[in-house]
């Protein structure tokens, strides 16, 4: 579990991970959420923030929109690309600042509550696994961000030290710089803002969760 008081990034990727696979082992693909499974889930672990996609058509939509492939079920990446649509959103995108983010948003948008009782509902002992580790999640990127809200060359490499130690070895600038470059939107700037910074979670999160399906 992601404690409140160790808000990091491993540990709460790692949450986010056993908790994917806590439900997803229920029946069926263990690597994979069917309609069953992702309902629990939600009902369960994100009750506070997709208050009304819990059945019915609005938790149909929600299902159809997050299986990419089409094949009827979640998979892990499938599962957090959602996730950090979510994390985005419980961070302050609004219907007024989303022109970048993909159509899931705004299913995720309607059916969700507004972003402060999401991050206050975080510190009560009763808040659930998943919104904790989005709490975190944000916790370490505006640590790190400058007044811009957006992370640099430096910021982003001491970053990286700080909650991801031993990655890039000794090419950790080039790293760095390839990261900027491949996430930047279409604001072109040389910076990553917190969107941008979920996609980079993103994918480190697919490969944790394929190393510790490994282990």
């Amino acid at each position: 579990m992601c404690d409140r008081k160790d808000l990091t990034l491993l540990p709460a990727l790692s949450a986010i991970i056993q908790t994917f696979e806590k439900y997803a082992s229920v029946q069926g693909d263990k690597d994979k959420l069917c309609k069953a499974e992702l309902k629990a889930l939600i009902q369960t672990e994100l009750a506070p923030m997709i208050k009304e996609a819990k059945g019915g058509r609005e938790f149909e939509e929600l299902f159809n929109a997050m299986d990419l492939n089409k094949d009827q079920e979640v998979d892990f990446l499938e599962f957090m690309s959602a996730l950090a649509l979510c994390t985005c959103i419980c961070r302050g995108k609004s219907q007024n600042q989303n022109s970048s983010l993909p159509p899931l948003h705004l299913l995720l948008f309607i059916s969700s509550s507004s972003s402060a009782p999401i991050m206050s509902g975080c510190e009560e002992e009763s808040c659930t696994t998943l919104p904790v580790c989005i709490y975190g999640l944000a916790i370490v990127f505006k640590s790190h961000a400058g007044a811009d809200g957006k992370l640099n060359t430096g910021e982003l490499t001491q970053l990286l030290k700080e909650e991801l130690p031993g990655m890039g070895g000794g090419n950790m600038q080039q790293m760095v710089s390839q990261m900027l470059t491949e996430l930047d939107g279409k604001d072109k700037d040389g910076l990553m803002d917190f969107q941008e910074f979920m996609q980079l979670v993103t994918v480190y999160a697919c490969v944790m969760y394929e190393m510790m399906s490994q282990e």
